[in-house]
C-alpha cells in the first residue's frame, strides 16, 4: 500500500485513480452469472455522493445502520458512512417481526439515528419491521444522486477515528458493539496481507456474509486494500448449493476464498463424484479457515475429496481471529502444509500439553503477525503459563480494538487486563503454543469439569460427529448440567436428511456414547437426536451451545423423537 495511506478514504481517493475502471465488486445473484459489478471509480464517487447527503442531515461521528443483504449497495454504504466520517453499523436486515429484536438491541445500543437500505429492500422490511424503521431517518442508496460526488470533501480522521461498529453475534450473550479504529482497521488489513499475500491481480471469492467480520474484513474489505477482484454471493446461495462456491471458484479463477471449517465439511458431504467434473481448483493458492474450530479429519477430508480437482493441500491457511481483535489474530502462511499436533487426551483433559502416537490431533492456527503479542495465561492466577500448559489466550497489538460501544465495565473486563503494566484483551479461549504455533484447545466457559478433569466440547463433538454415518458433520453441540449429585454432559446431534427414515435412535444413542466413553472416558448422560439444520449456530457458523443448552431446558429442540411419532 502507498506510505502516505492512514486510512480507507485516502485509500478509495487513491484506488479510484489508479485502478478507475477495474471492476472491483462483481455480485454472482444465483453464484454463478455476473447479475451486477462496480468499479473502483464507480465506488468512490457513488460513497462520496452518499457522503454529501448523510452530511446534509447528520454530524461526523453518527451511528449508521446498514440494512442489506448481500449486494453491491452494501459496500457503497459502508465506504459512504467512512467518506461522510460517520460510523457505519453493519447487521443483516429482520427477515420476519421474530427478528426484530436483534435489530432493536442494535439500534438502541449504538445509538444510531439514521439507517440505509435500497428500496426494494425496503419494501420487504416495512411490513415487519415499519415501527422500528420510523425511529430513524432511512436513505436508499439506490436513489442517491451521484452527481453530488462532486461537492465531497474528505473528512478529518485519525487512526483513533472509530470507523465502525462491528457487532458480535451473540453466541454467549446479548450482542456488544465493538468499536473498530480507522486505525485498527488498517494495521489488521496489513496482518492478513503477512498472512495472505495477495496483490492487485487477486482474485476473491466468498459467499460469507458482509455483516459480519470475516465477510467484511477477510473477503470484501481485502480485495479492496490489495487492489484485486472480489465475486460474491449470498450465503444462502451457498448453503442451498455448496457447489456454487468451488464454480465460481473454478470458472473465476480465484486465488484467494475462505470460509469456516463447516463450509469445507459441507462441500466434502454435499458434493457428488459426478459434479466435480469440470471442476479446475488449480488456482486457489489461499483457503483460509477460521472463526471456529478447524478440524484436523475435515481438512483431510475435504484434501481427499477434491485433490483430482487440483486443490492442494498447501492451500490451507488456518487462522484464529475474532471480532475484538478486529478480525485476524494469528494466520499461517500459504504454499505450506498445514501443521497438525496429536496430544494425549487425558493430559489435556489436565491442562497439559502431551505429544502422543495415538489421541487428539490438533490443527495449528499460526503464528502472531507482525507486532503483535500472543500469550497463554492462567485463567484463575492470571500468570503466564509455563511451556506447553492450556491457559487463555490473551492478546495486544495495534489491530485489538478500543472496546464496546457504550459499556465500559464489560471493555474493562475484556479489552484491560493488565499483565506487566500493559492491558491485554482476553479471548475467552483457551490454547496453548507449541513450536510456535498457537493451538486452540476451547471456549473458557464452555469447558466441561467432571471430576476436577477439564474436558473440551469441540473435542467430544468431533469424536460423535465419527461415530456414524447418520450424524450430520459440524451438527452436535456438547454441554454439562447440574444433576441431583453431580454436573451431567448432554450431547445433542443432528441427523443426515437422507438416514432419518432409516435410522435407529437407541442403537445411535449407544452408538454415541460408546465412542465418547472410549476416546475422553467419559459418560455421556442424554444423547438428543435433533432435525438437520436446525442446531442454533451464528451467522459464521459456530455452534451456541449456551443457545442450545437454554432451548433443552425450554423443550425447543426440534427433536428426532417428535417427527418420527408425527411421521407415525
Amino acid at each position: 500500500m502507498p506510505s502516505h495511506t492512514v486510512h480507507f478514504v485516502d485509500l478509495l481517493v487513491q484506488h479510484a485513480e489508479t485502478f478507475a475502471d477495474k471492476p472491483i465488486y462483481l455480485f454472482l445473484e444465483d453464484g454463478e452469472e455476473i447479475k451486477e459489478q462496480i468499479t473502483y471509480q464507480q465506488l468512490k464517487d457513488r460513497a462520496a455522493a452518499l457522503a454529501v447527503t448523510l452530511r446534509q442531515h447528520h454530524p461526523e461521528g453518527s451511528r449508521v445502520l446498514l440494512l442489506y443483504p448481500s449486494c453491491i449497495d452494501y459496500m457503497v454504504a459502508f465506504f459512504g458512512c467512512l467518506a461522510a466520517g460517520m460510523v457505519a453499523v453493519p447487521i443483516f436486515p429482520p427477515r420476519s417481526s421474530k427478528h426484530n429484536q436483534r435489530l432493536l438491541t442494535v439500534m438502541q445500543d449504538s445509538g444510531a439515528t439514521v439507517a440505509l437500505t435500497t428500496r426494494s429492500q425496503l419494501a420487504l422490511m416495512q411490513g415487519h419491521a415499519q415501527g422500528l424503521l420510523e425511529q430513524v431517518h432511512l436513505v436508499c442508496t439506490d436513489e442517491v444522486d451521484a452527481a453530488l460526488s462532486s461537492q465531497w470533501s474528505p473528512p478529518e480522521i485519525t487512526l483513533e477515528t472509530l470507523a465502525f461498529l462491528q457487532y458480535t453475534s451473540g453466541s454467549t450473550g446479548d450482542p456488544k458493539g465493538v468499536m473498530v479504529t480507522h486505525g485498527n482497521l488498517l494495521y489488521n488489513q496489513q496482518m492478513l496481507q503477512t498472512s495472505f499475500h495477495p496483490d492487485e491481480d487477486t482474485v476473491y471469492v466468498t459467499w460469507l456474509p458482509i455483516y459480519h467480520d470475516m465477510g467484511l474484513m477477510g473477503n470484501m474489505l481485502h480485495a479492496f486494500w490489495a487492489g484485486g477482484m472480489c465475486y460474491f454471493m449470498t450465503p444462502a446461495v451457498f448453503l442451498r448449493r455448496p457447489l456454487c462456491w468451488l464454480t465460481a471458484i473454478s470458472r473465476y479463477r480465484a486465488t484467494i476464498s475462505g470460509a469456516p471449517n463447516f463450509a469445507y465439511q459441507l462441500c466434502t458431504d454435499r458434493i457428488k463424484e459426478a459434479q466435480k467434473e469440470g471442476l479446475d481448483l488449480r488456482s486457489w493458492k489461499v483457503a483460509f479457515n477460521g472463526a471456529e474450530p478447524v478440524r484436523h479429519s475435515t481438512l483431510q477430508a475435504f484434501q481427499k475429496a477434491f485433490a483430482s480437482c487440483g486443490f492442494q493441500s498447501k492451500a490451507f491457511v488456518c487462522c484464529f481471529g475474532m471480532a475484538e481483535s478486529t478480525l485476524i489474530a494469528t494466520g499461517g502462511t500459504p504454499f505450506e502444509e498445514p501443521i497438525f499436533l496429536t496430544v494425549d487426551p487425558v493430559a489435556l483433559s489436565r491442562k497439559q500439553v502431551v505429544v502422543a502416537e495415538d489421541g487428539i490431533t490438533l490443527v495449528a492456527c499460526g503464528r502472531a503477525l507482525l507486532e503483535e503479542t500472543v500469550r497463554i495465561i492462567h485463567p484463575e492466577t492470571l500468570q503466564e503459563c509455563e511451556a506447553d500448559e492450556v491457559g487463555e489466550i490473551w492478546l495486544t497489538g495495534k489491530h485489538v480494538c478500543k472496546g464496546y460501544y457504550g459499556r465500559p465495565e464489560a471493555t474493562r473486563e475484556t479489552f484491560e487486563a493488565m499483565l506487566d503494566g500493559s492491558p491485554h484483551l482476553r479471548t475467552g479461549d483457551l490454547g496453548f503454543v507449541h513450536g510456535g504455533q498457537l493451538y486452540v484447545a476451547g471456549r473458557l466457559k464452555d469447558t466441561i469439569i467432571l471430576n476436577g478433569v477439564n474436558h473440551y466440547p469441540q473435542d467430544i463433538e468431533a469424536t460423535i460427529e465419527t461415530a456414524d454415518p447418520a450424524i450430520r458433520g459440524a451438527g452436535v453441540a456438547v454441554f454439562a448440567l447440574q444433576g441431583e449429585l453431580s454436573e451431567k454432559v448432554v450431547a445433542v446431534a443432528e441427523v443426515e436428511r437422507t438416514l432419518m427414515r432409516s435410522i435407529q435412535p437407541a442403537e445411535l444413542t449407544l452408538k454415541i456414547r460408546q465412542k465418547v466413553l472410549e476416546a475422553h472416558d467419559l459418560m455421556v448422560s442424554e444423547v438428543v437426536l435433533i432435525l438437520p439444520m436446525s442446531l442454533p449456530k451464528t451467522s459464521s457458523g459456530k455452534v451456541q451451545r449456551s443457545l442450545t443448552r437454554q432451548m433443552y431446558l425450554a423443550g425447543e429442540l426440534s427433536t428426532l423423537d417428535a417427527r418420527m411419532a408425527a411421521l407415525t
